[in-house]
């Protein structure tokens, strides 16, 4: 190992790793499958084991005809207790449970959006007491579940020996946050599907009208000089047919389009091919005062008394292009929300293994340099613990966007990869440029005097571990797990500091 500078013991709880391995597992299989169902059951599965509970569930809330809240289980466990029970929970499931009664210690968090804990629930007035049968409660604790100030799910588990407290519920609150994206993910989605239903609905009805109306038919000679004009086409492009007749066709296409429109009459009244003009073109025209018109072109010729003539139908789809536009835009925001990581305005772990991948294989074919680095704010945990959740997602935002302002060159690519833990792909700089480059990072942050008076510094300070693409390091496996090592040393050796591992 090459040392830079020494640092302090890495500490974090098994919980806290375990549920970070967790939400990092959840969301790129979320990503992967759009599949709450599955990614809620893993999380409960998680949750349980987590915090010693017996039973739980997890679900979505939703709002009824009287805008009153109920829940809507996405995953629950199975506690039924005879072959009614039974039957009743398969059957359920499959559509998700809906509770609707708020006299009880979970309708308490639907009804208020707060955190309930009770570690004796039999005696709680709080509660509305069990089902026939149901198993024993002997402690319970209800989370609402948020996004940007909204809830939008719950989160309710029971019997953990010893019972819960606001320890436990801050534990949560990650896994909980990222449950929430996904509710909100999924929600987004199925708006999108919803608009594009509709649009493909609004563009089956268009066509069906367009077949029942008459577009702007123009008759022209051999050389384009118009004849003869319906009606649609003065509503079309907004001139009278006297102030069209004897003029030429091309007065109604944009100016970038007209050699395209010429060339295809001369090809085929000297070829006559007719696949020329057997195909709709899309074109723009050009109406009176600059009146700009998305349309479609259909080219005919007819002979009249010995004169070949053509008749050009032009077909308005200035709202279908409205709506491609719109279709395109919706899909843009949906791959970015499935790249980017909404807190940092990073790129998110999902995207930064395929850029990362990329990268390696690029670098290796032309035989150039590759480094990784792997960043973590330190002491992070306390800062989290003493400031509040809320001022560590801020400190959070903020590394992300001077990550963003720094690392914008080509060959350097953030990207943040989980917690508090980022990654910097750097391609075609040697080792030195790789180490000068994170350091000037180092010192930026430092000077940017965060405070931070739980850490060794009193300020905010980031320890880092760089691995570089060697003929040891073959793989990406490999050199992420060197940059790994060499951070895990930055951090015992004292933090505030950067580990090169040694190749």
């Amino acid at each position: 190992m090459t040392i830079v500078k020494q640092s302090n013991e890495l500490s974090s709880s098994e919980s806290s790793n375990q549920l970070l391995k967790a939400i990092v597992e959840i969301q790129g299989a979320f990503i992967e499958e759009s599949d709450i169902r599955a990614s809620f059951g893993r999380m409960l599965d998680c949750l349980l084991e987590v915090t010693a509970s017996e039973y739980g569930f997890l679900g979505e809330v939703l709002y009824d005809s009287e805008n009153q809240p109920y829940l809507l289980t996405h995953a629950l466990t199975d506690i039924s207790w005879d072959a009614k029970t039974k039957k009743l929970y398969d059957e359920s499931m499959a559509k998700g449970f809906e509770f609707h009664n708020l006299n009880t210690l979970f309708g308490v968090t639907l009804a208020t959006a707060e955190v309930v804990i009770s570690n004796d629930p039999s005696n709680d007035p709080r509660s509305g007491g069990l089902p026939q049968g149901h198993p024993g409660m002997n402690s319970y604790i209800g989370m609402p579940i948020m996004h940007r100030h909204e809830m939008v799910g719950m989160l309710g588990i029971a019997n953990r020996e010893g019972g819960y407290n606001k320890s436990i519920a801050e534990m949560l609150n990650p896994l909980l946050l990222t449950a929430g994206a996904m509710i909100n993910s999924i929600r987004i989605d199925c708006i999108n599907k919803k608009i594009e239903g509709e649009l493909q609905s609004k563009h089956k009805l268009l066509n069906g009208i367009i077949h029942n109306i008459t577009d702007a038919l123009i008759i022209t000679d051999h050389s384009g000089v118009i004849m003869e004009v319906n009606a649609a086409t003065e509503k079309m492009f907004g001139y009278y047919s006297q102030e069209l007749v004897g003029r030429k066709i091309t007065k109604l296409i944009v100016k970038d389009d007209i050699n395209n429109y010429e060339s295809i009459i001369k090809e085929y009244i000297l070829s006559g091919k007719r696949e020329l003009i057997d195909k709709s073109v899309e074109t723009i025209g050009a109406g009176k005062k600059k009146l700009l018109i998305d349309v479609e072109l259909s080219i005919n010729d007819i002979k009249l008394d010995d004169k070949k003539l053509f008749v050009n139908i032009f077909h308005d789809i200035s709202e279908r292009k409205a709506q491609e536009k719109m279709l395109e835009d919706a899909n843009a925001q949906l791959k970015e929300l499935s790249e980017t990581d909404e807190l940092t305005g990073l790129p998110n772990r999902r995207f930064f293994e395929i850029n990362f991948s990329k990268d390696y294989n690029r670098c290796r074919k032309d035989e150039s340099n590759l480094g990784l680095a792997l960043i973590d704010i330190d002491y992070f945990k306390s800062y989290n613990d003493n400031y509040g959740h809320l001022e560590g997602d801020r400190c959070l935002a903020l590394i992300g966007s001077m990550m963003r302002d720094y690392f914008r060159r080509d060959c350097e690519f953030p990207a943040r990869i989980g917690g508090e833990e980022f990654a910097i792909v750097m391609t075609h700089m040697t080792e030195k440029q790789c180490i000068d480059s994170i350091n000037k990072f180092r010192e930026i942050i430092i000077k940017e005097n965060i405070k931070h008076e739980y850490s060794v510094e009193n300020f905010l300070t980031i320890s880092v571990g760089l691995a570089m693409r060697t003929s040891k390091m073959s793989n990406t496996d490999m050199i992420y797990a060197g940059a790994d090592k060499a951070l895990y040393e930055a951090k015992g050796n004292g933090r505030n500091q950067l580990i090169v591992i040694d190749n």
